[in-house]
């Protein structure tokens, strides 16, 4: 597992791989549509800022490219159109995760599972 998924799967438990969650053009935007389209993605004030001020040691010129808002704001479905996704793969890995674990059927999830037969 990469060492990026392995700290945030210790942290958040989430235990998708790049490989799993990639953002490539069709699976990444496919992850993100539904919760985009409708407006329901909600970004914390203090992630974004937190996202610029962990690019100001960068080159003024590359410094953008790396940033969430900067990546969310053009996805294209161009091959090529961002140099860099790395903050919109660890969006798509999240609101994967936080999907599946709200279409888990709550009823079901707290039943209590039968035991082995005597």
């Amino acid at each position: 597992m990469p060492a990026a998924s392995v700290q945030h799967s210790r942290r958040w438990g989430v235990a998708a791989s790049r490989a799993e969650a990639g953002f490539g053009l069709t699976r990444g935007w496919g992850l993100l549509k539904p919760v985009m389209n409708p407006h329901r993605l909600v970004i914390d004030r203090d992630l974004v800022q937190r996202g610029y001020d962990s690019t100001s040691s960068y080159a003024s010129d590359d410094a953008s490219k790396y940033q969430l808002m900067y990546q969310l704001t053009r996805i294209t479905r161009d091959k090529g159109a961002l140099a860099q996704d790395d903050r919109l793969d660890a969006l798509a890995m999240g609101v994967a995760y936080f999907a599946a674990a709200m279409a888990t059927d709550v009823d079901k999830a707290h039943r209590p599972q039968p035991g082995p037969s005597p």
